[in-house]
């Protein structure tokens, strides 16, 4: 979505599966292309380095202590998919360390999801609503962080900021797409709920409870045709004064 020239060093803020840097190192070959992922991350350990392009490497970097990089270094910095995984001072910190690793007229890219989706069925929306509610209080995580991703870049300096919303469906109505991120979007629920299972508001729910829910939370998306939106935002750090 972001316009980008001729990036010469590009930097990925948490590397997911490496495809994206691999595709990144691929169509700039002349690019150095590096990706920074906490080393106790399952997809850090599972991350083939030896077959990365040779001119893309993976840091292992604790982004909630900040960037081990030189301020003005990289020309396009990109964050997809990881507003779940820390706090909201956390990412405050990772955005502003964002703003000095880029380059004058550098390009900030950003891509998350809300927890809750659209089209929400009343079981769906009762229990990511209450779970959004207890990662608040308990770990200071916003479930909805991906919704103000432009106030936040512009707040911190960031200019000319863009952005759109995508809506990909959930569920048999939206073909094999839709499946996929039903299965996804269960995984990741079931997943979160886990840790609150006993504790979520007034349900009491234990795990198995939990399971059930969420299986008749998934169960909702092809009758109310849910969607799970997508926020993505690109905006520059400020050019240099001509």
């Amino acid at each position: 979505m972001a316009p980008l020239h001729n990036p010469s060093q590009i930097l990925q803020i948490g590397t997911a599966t490496g495809i994206w840097l691999r595709d990144m190192a691929k169509e700039w070959p002349h690019a150095k292309v590096v990706g920074c992922c906490n080393k106790n991350f399952a997809i850090y350990k599972h991350l083939d380095h030896n077959s990365l392009p040779a001119n893309c490497r993976v840091d292992s970097v604790d982004i909630s202590q900040g960037l081990p990089y030189r301020s003005r270094r990289f020309d396009y910095v990109y964050i997809r998919d990881d507003l779940f995984t820390f706090s909201v001072d956390v990412w405050i910190k990772v955005l502003s360390e964002s703003y000095r690793v880029l380059r004058p007229g550098g390009i900030i890219e950003l891509c998350g999801r809300p927890f809750i989706p659209h089209r929400a069925g009343p079981v769906m929306a009762y229990i990511t609503k209450h779970l959004g509610q207890i990662l608040w209080k308990e770990h200071g995580i916003h479930t909805q962080a991906a919704r103000h991703l432009d106030n936040a870049l512009k707040l911190l300096g960031f200019v000319d900021v863009h952005g759109r919303e995508i809506e990909i469906p959930m569920g048999a109505w939206g073909g094999l797409h839709g499946e996929f991120m039903k299965r996804a979007g269960s995984t990741l629920l079931a997943t979160v709920g886990k840790s609150v299972a006993g504790s979520h508001g007034d349900a009491h729910w234990n795990a198995e409870e939990w399971k059930a829910q969420t299986q008749k939370a998934y169960s909702e998306v092809d009758e109310y045709c849910t969607c799970s939106s997508v926020h993505c935002v690109w905006a520059k750090k400020q050019p240099p004064r001509q």
